[in-house]
């Protein structure tokens, strides 16, 4: 006699092992896509891959709107299912938390039965219990908590901040699964996801060509053919049109089978039926190349120019051949100094020659062994070397960073970078704001660019036998990666502004551009003065804001700050 009950509880109960095993399975299975939508590969089969990939390290570098969020929380959910765990699932900004929880997260829980009978307290936007294991839900602009966790999930890494990114990561250390999931899209060469993306195996989506099996990772500049016959790609070999079949049943293929972490990159070229050629090469058009780049290839953008590789300071950075000083030794040279302040400090010492020239003549990475201690060395510094002005980093210790100013009277500032209208400002020795400089952080850091490019800031020695304390100077300036980003105005339009990304370690790069800053502010010159720079606009009233600076700018010279960034300080 049939049974239908019984068949039908075999099913479930073979459907659930399977689940277990296999997150593809489980999605399928107990998962309701946001919006209604239902899980199709019909020109994703190379998503069901990366859904199914049980590796504890995966890097996936992509363009926008192609489900990778959901695909990450997909592989969340499955993993803290079948683990008693923690998880945390890390984004930008907090509005990227509200919004990722509000329109994915809830959704794809609410609307599965698997999920919802095990979803307890708490149920709230930064975290989530299901069973006995806990989801968390932070935001990557502030420092993270000290949370343990199993696995990891950084979404838009590129968006995020890198010194939060780098602590999150730690959280894994104590996990004996220590699984790293991390999606982006890409900004810049060599930054973030794209950094990431290198390290990784560097999985690509191999196409084979219908007419002469010739293999190939779909190319924008190289597979697009647009002729008088239509917008289509083409194989690379035989330019006979690449079918949408062959397109959509390509294969995952690993270019660096050295790395053990398992790397992605996904392309719109990839989706030809939802994003077919014509459609893509439209907003080619009407998009600045990078952006197009990052958003619809999945690829990072090279500018020309960008960055600060060490073939620049090669070049242009050893030029004099000086020596390396241990103390003054130059009675009639001023001598300036840059600190980059934290647990560690980094602190550069150079000498002007002949008004226009930085010789950087000591460098230091101070590790304390108390706190405080770096502090002291480089008190000790200053005094060393009788600094004639020196410029410290605000933050993160500001209070340790104002004691030193008034040790060293007129002789130190502090200085806090950030996003300015101006380049910098210097507030003088007196008042409230006595020891304060404010700098504007992108233009500090080209107009360091600028004068290497131009070989006004030189090392000691010479480039084959420099010291590891100038390779490191230049690792830290190389880390440093040039981008655009758009800033948006009053006015409630937009415009684009120069950024810099930091892909490791730059504390020696911001003390060689406060160095530099110091030797242009130089409040002992003879030809600083007052002058007004610009206008800031408060409560509908314009007012005229005087700064200090130096002879670098015509006498009563005002610059519009509404405008372009001026760039005075090079």
């Amino acid at each position: 006699m049939y049974n239908r009950p019984a068949e039908n509880f075999a099913f479930a109960k073979d459907v659930a092992g399977l689940a277990e095993r296999s997150p593809l399975i489980w999605a399928l299975s107990y998962i309701k896509l946001p919006k209604g939508a239902i899980w199709t590969f019909e020109d994703r089969k190379w998503q069901r891959d990366i859904i199914e990939d049980t590796h504890p390290e995966i890097v996936v570098i992509k363009p926008t709107q192609i489900g990778m969020t959901t695909v990450m929380t997909t592989k969340v959910l499955w993993f803290v299912s079948y683990n008693v765990s923690r998880g945390m699932i890390t984004l930008p900004r907090r509005d990227d938390v509200t919004d990722y929880v509000g329109a994915t997260l809830d959704p794809m829980i609410e609307s599965s039965e698997f999920l919802n009978t095990k979803l307890g307290k708490p149920d709230t936007v930064r975290g989530k219990r299901l069973g006995d294991s806990f989801i968390h839900i932070m935001e990557a602009s502030v420092t993270p908590r000290m949370l343990p966790v199993d696995i990891l999930a950084n979404d838009e890494v590129d968006m995020s901040d890198p010194d939060n990114l780098e602590q999150f990561v730690a959280r894994l250390d104590a996990s004996e699964y220590e699984y790293h999931y991390r999606f982006s899209t890409p900004t810049v060469s060599g930054y973030g996801i794209d950094a990431e993306y290198e390290r990784s195996d560097q999985r690509e989506w191999v196409v084979r060509c219908n007419r002469c099996n010739h293999d190939q990772i779909l190319d924008w500049e190289i597979n697009l053919h647009n002729g008088e016959d239509g917008i289509y790609y083409v194989c690379s070999k035989c330019k006979e049109m690449l079918s949408v079949e062959a397109i959509t049943n390509g294969s995952w293929v690993a270019q660096n089978e050295k790395s053990d972490i398992h790397g992605y990159h996904v392309s719109h070229m990839m989706l030809p039926i939802t994003r077919p050629p014509e459609k893509l090469y439209e907003e080619s058009l009407v998009m600045d190349r990078k952006t197009f780049y990052n958003l619809r290839l999945g690829r990072p953008w090279r500018p020309v120019g960008g960055s600060m590789p060490p073939t620049l300071f090669k070049d242009n950075s050893f030029w004099h051949g000086h020596t390396k000083e241990e103390w003054r030794k130059d009675k009639n040279a001023k001598y300036f100094l840059g600190a980059d302040q934290g647990n560690d400090a980094h602190v550069v010492v150079g000498k002007l020659v002949e008004g226009q020239t930085l010789e950087i003549i000591f460098a230091e990475h101070i590790t304390p062994k108390s706190s405080g201690d770096q502090f002291e060395r480089i008190g000790a510094i200053m005094r060393m070397f009788d600094i004639s002005y020196g410029i410290i980093d605000a933050n993160p210790n500001r209070v340790s960073a104002y004691k030193m100013c008034q040790e060293f009277q007129g002789k130190m500032s502090a200085c806090d970078i950030g996003a300015l209208n101006y380049p910098f400002k210097f507030h003088g020795f007196t008042g409230d704001t006595a020891y304060k400089v404010n700098a504007n952080r992108t233009d500090l850091l080209d107009g360091l660019r600028d004068w290497v490019s131009s070989g006004k800031i030189q090392f000691w020695g010479r480039w084959e036998n420099r010291e590891p304390v100038i390779d490191q100077m230049i690792t830290h300036c190389a880390a440093l990666k040039r981008d655009t980003g758009k800033k948006k105005l009053q006015s409630g339009g937009e415009k684009v502004v120069g950024i810099w990304r930091k892909s490791g370690h730059d504390h020696f790069a911001f003390a060689l551009s406060l160095l530099r800053l110091a030797a242009i502010i130089d409040p002992g010159s003879r030809s600083f003065r007052f002058t007004t720079i610009g206008r800031n606009v408060d409560d509908g009233r314009k007012r005229k804001s005087k700064v200090w600076t130096n002879s670098y700018l015509p006498d009563d010279e005002e610059i519009d700050t509404n405008g372009e960034i001026p760039f005075y300080m090079r």
